[in-house]
């Protein structure tokens, strides 16, 4: 059986937010909790699931708020180095035994679990090396998390130079081999600032799917 694993990247500094995000309420629980439970309802119980933190306060209540559920956590040392350098502790701390990894970001509260099982089923039927998620009218879509890689692209993601915008250059990179999954654009709402916060709060919980 394949080995399959799935990266939470909670390790953000939350700059715009003014508060560390990944812990701030959302009808009653810890914003990384909805990510969280959508990967559990979306995974297999045979999948190793990793959660990559802040070092210090932040990430030990981040381990906290996800204590009663299957994920080890991996500190990030140094977070300010940006959104790439998540991804590749997240790799680094699994790639030893993986076949398939998927990284998922936890301010990304409103993915759904058909969202990850999407995933999985695409690299099933395909064997892409790299599945991406996008999201709205296929002319105006935007690409976003979830992505899920094949251990074999992971070395290359290890050796991409610093940045803040996540593994763009892999994707660049494979772009022509890799397929793509659509989904609504409401669940691309990610929880950058206060505003966003308020908003969704005014807004009725959505269900699970």
């Amino acid at each position: 059986m394949a080995a399959h694993a799935t990266a939470l990247l909670a390790a953000g500094s939350s700059r715009r937010m003014g508060v560390p995000k990944q812990l701030v309420p959302l009808h009653g629980q810890p914003l990384c909790r909805y990510a969280a439970l959508a990967l559990l309802r979306g995974g297999d119980v045979t999948d190793k699931y990793t959660v990559v933190v802040p070092p210090g306060a932040v990430g030990r209540d981040i381990a906290v708020a996800l204590a009663d559920l299957p994920f080890t956590a991996v500190v990030h040392p140094e977070p300010e180095q940006g959104l790439l350098s998540s991804f590749q502790v997240a790799a680094q701390a699994l790639s030893e035994t993986l076949d398939t990894l998927t990284f998922a970001l936890a301010d990304m509260p409103f993915v759904t679990p058909s969202t990850y099982r999407a995933l999985r089923e695409a690299f099933r039927c395909t064997g892409a090396p790299l599945v991406g998620t996008r999201y709205g009218e296929a002319t105006h879509a935007v690409q976003a998390p979830p992505l899920l890689l094949h251990a074999r692209l992971l070395p290359e993601l290890l050796e991409l130079p610093a940045a803040d915008t996540g593994p763009r250059a892999l994707i660049e990179r494979y772009r022509h081999q890799a397929t793509f999954i659509d989904r609504p654009d409401d669940e691309l709402t990610d929880v950058d600032t206060p505003d966003i916060l308020a908003r969704l709060h005014s807004m009725p919980r959505r269900g699970e799917h």
